[in-house]
């Protein structure tokens, strides 16, 4: 049941800690020196349990439940926030690490709050207990992977800078949102539409992916697509020429590889008589 566990016993959590800050250290520039010891391990566990142990899950999630978590590690981490409410009851929480230029295009890191639905029966543990197995130092619970290991990470990440006294040169936003595994037009979509989003002035977005169990990590750029193209042809026979199949698809592998990754292609034609 990959979706239900994630490794986490204390070694691999640090090493994969030690990879997000990297990250996070190329990201904001200029660069600063940041460890982590094995015995922050335990309270970094201990905040993503709390994090997964809220039920998020549609159809009913326990979105104010999880924003004031959220706040609370904001204000932990002493970082402006926002709880905004484009629909009723479904809270977006918007983090703010100001840099010192902020003038500069900012960053937004963002996850999603909401999982989906758990069937607790098929589970080997209660999917919102976030048990530990000592024996492999997997947590099992609902979200560790999508996505709620993502939104602490960047937060743990935060932290850990913060500790080394690193300010990053432009302004860091973390959004925390709904609604994304039932489509997220009352979370992401309002967000991006609002005037509050514009005036973050957005320069690169960072979202989720795709989780890894090694120490290999992929990066994806818009792997999905909700748009597309249609190519519509009107044929009218000529002597000696007939719109065949064979012609059909010669028609959509040249278009294919003109659109290229642009979006999937469907191919409408008619015939003129």
């Amino acid at each position: 049941m990959a979706d239900q566990m994630i490794r986490s016993d204390y070694r691999r959590r640090a090493h994969h800690l030690r990879a997000l800050l990297a990250t996070a250290v190329i990201l904001l520039l200029p660069t600063a020196t940041v460890t982590v010891e094995d015995t922050d391990s335990s309270s970094i566990i201990s905040r993503f349990q709390e994090y997964l142990r809220i039920n998020t899950a549609h159809p009913g999630p326990s979105y104010n439940e999880a924003a004031d978590f959220i706040a609370s590690q904001a204000k932990s981490l002493s970082l402006n926030f926002q709880i905004l409410e484009f629909v009723k009851g479904k809270p977006l929480v918007l983090l703010k690490w100001a840099g010192k230029n902020p003038a500069l295009p900012s960053i937004l890191l963002n996850s999603h709050t909401d999982v989906v639905p758990a069937e607790p029966h098929k589970w080997d543990h209660p999917p919102f207990q976030a048990h530990i197995d000592p024996s492999s130092g997997h947590i099992y619970a609902r979200g560790s992977q999508d996505m709620k290991c993502v939104g602490l990470q960047y937060l743990e990440a935060i932290r850990k800078l913060q500790a080394s006294g690193f300010r990053p040169l432009r302004t860091v936003y973390l959004s925390f949102v709904p609604d994304e595994e039932i489509g997220g037009n009352d979370g992401a979509a309002k967000f991006a539409n609002s005037e509050i989003f514009k005036n973050m002035n957005v320069a690169i977005i960072l979202d989720e992916g795709l989780a890894s169990p090694t120490d290999n990590y992929r990066v994806f750029y818009a792997e999905r697509c909700l748009g597309g193209w249609s190519l519509k042809l009107q044929v009218r026979p000529v002597m000696g020429l007939s719109f065949t199949t064979t012609l059909q698809w010669r028609i959509y592998s040249r278009a294919s590889r003109v659109l290229g990754d642009s979006g999937p292609l469907s191919l409408i034609w008619s015939r003129l008589d």
